[in-house]
C-alpha cells in the first residue's frame, strides 16, 4: 500500500450528455501533466436513464442518480479504477421522497 494523494474533482455541468468529451479531455489532459483526478463529482447531469450508456469514461466507473420527476437535477460519481468503494444506501439521506445526499466508503488501493 502507497501513501499518495487523492485527486478530486467536483463540477456543475447542467446537461452531462453535453459535456462528456470535454470532461474526458480535461482527464486526458490532466494526465499528461502528471495531475491524477481519482474521483469526479459532476452535478446537475440532466441524465435519463436512455442516455447514461454515452457517458462513459475510460478506467472510471460511474454510479449515479437520476432525478425521477421533471427534468434537470440528478448526480454522478465517477470513481477511479485504483480506488475500491462501497456504496453505502443506509446513509444515503431522503427529503419528501427526494435523494438529497448519498456516500461512499472509498479506499486507495493503488499508485495511479
Amino acid at each position: 500500500f502507497k501513501v499518495g494523494l487523492l485527486g478530486i474533482m467536483h463540477f456543475n455541468v447542467r446537461g452531462l450528455m453535453g459535456k462528456i468529451i470535454e470532461l474526458q479531455n480535461i482527464i486526458v489532459t490532466a494526465n499528461e501533466s502528471q495531475i491524477r483526478i481519482h474521483v469526479l463529482l459532476p452535478c446537475e447531469t440532466f441524465l435519463k436513464e436512455i442516455n447514461v450508456k454515452y457517458c462513459t469514461i475510460p478506467d472510471y466507473v460511474m454510479v449515479y442518480t437520476n432525478r425521477q420527476a421533471n427534468s434537470g437535477g440528478g448526480v454522478a460519481i465517477y470513481i477511479h479504477k485504483s480506488l475500491e468503494f462501497i456504496e453505502r444506501p443506509e446513509l444515503f439521506l431522503w427529503i419528501d421522497k427526494k435523494l438529497k445526499a448519498f456516500l461512499w466508503n472509498l479506499k486507495f488501493i493503488g499508485s495511479g
